[in-house]
């Protein structure tokens, strides 16, 4: 298990530096991007092998994961998989890329209206955007492993270190006083 961990993590690590971009692309492509259903699924390989969880549910129940996470969780999930059902069923084969022109027949059939000031299209890939992020967040919050969490960011451990991955402990005083761009670095890498 260590190692099938391991090596899901270097192949995330891979995929954020090859497709990063995509993500946010007017047409991103739903399967292999960040946030997408290939990180959806290796936070429940993750759950399954590590904490041996089936699902969600039992994730929650074992007191690995909140409510909150684990409701966020099942929304992602449903979420993308619906995108990539109706591509596929929309398309007649396999698609993986939202083009402008499924995004508003997709908009349409999962019930996206118009409202004043913006058009139910706009609603529905603002929805994607956050949902992209709410999957980087999960992912974060739930392997809670510093090692793949320093390798998403680039900095060395030997810096700083983190505790209840909430505060920020700097070895060195100075690491952010004489090389403010750290500070502004280290926040832009973690969005």
């Amino acid at each position: 298990p260590k190692n099938f961990i391991e090596s899901k993590i270097k192949e995330i690590d891979k995929n954020y530096l090859t497709n990063y971009k995509d993500s946010f692309l007017l047409e991103p492509e739903i399967k292999n991007s960040v946030g997408g259903i290939r990180d959806v699924n290796f936070i429940h390989w993750f759950l399954k092998i590590k904490f041996k969880c089936n699902n969600i549910d039992e994730a929650f129940n074992k007191k690995i994961i909140s409510f909150n996470e684990a409701r966020k969780l099942k929304n992602l999930k449903s979420f993308l998989f619906n995108i990539r059902f109706f591509l596929h069923y929309l398309s007649g084969r396999p698609n993986e890329r939202l083009t402008f022109d499924f995004q508003k027949k997709i908009a349409s059939l999962m019930h996206y209206k118009s409202r004043k000031k913006t058009l139910g299209v706009e609603r529905f890939m603002k929805h994607y955007f956050l949902q992209i992020r709410n999957c980087k967040n999960l992912q974060n919050i739930i392997l809670d492993d510093k090692k793949f969490f320093y390798k998403l960011i680039n900095f060395k451990p030997s810096n700083y270190f983190l505790s209840d991955q909430k505060f920020l402990h700097v070895k060195n005083e100075n690491f952010f006083i004489k090389n403010p761009t750290n500070f502004l670095r280290y926040f832009r890498k973690c969005l």
